[in-house]
């Protein structure tokens, strides 16, 4: 056991419980950490930004060509949204994965183009 580090039983399984002061990763302690995955309060304009995707995504489902929510997996979490070319022949495609952490939003507020935020 570390210091600031304690246990708890839940469920028959010993978990470690830290305090909220003591250092998680680098310099960062929790509430530090929290503050770097919060890019609403880091990001100027970020609820403007977040307002006009879900417009633009809206317009993009409304007037394109679109086959949405396909089932990749088991899980109603497991869908993709497919946009195909109106270009005939073989097209270039666009894969988009969110590389990050879904703290917020869903993929239907990231179905845009032509949308550039600072």
């Amino acid at each position: 056991m570390t210091v600031g580090e304690r246990f708890i039983h839940h469920g028959g399984i010993e978990c470690a419980v830290r305090s909220m002061s003591e250092t998680l990763f680098l310099h960062y302690d929790r509430a530090a950490l929290d503050a770097e995955y919060d890019n609403r309060a880091k990001v100027a304009g970020a609820e403007d930004c977040i307002a006009e995707w879900k417009t633009r995504s809206e317009e993009a489902r409304s007037n394109l060509d679109c086959s949405l929510d396909l089932a990749y997996g088991s899980s109603t979490a497991e869908t993709l949204d497919i946009f195909p070319s109106d270009t005939p022949g073989k097209s270039p495609i666009n894969v988009f994965y969110h590389g990050g952490y879904w703290r917020a939003l869903h993929k239907g507020r990231l179905q845009l183009r032509g949308v550039r935020c600072p």
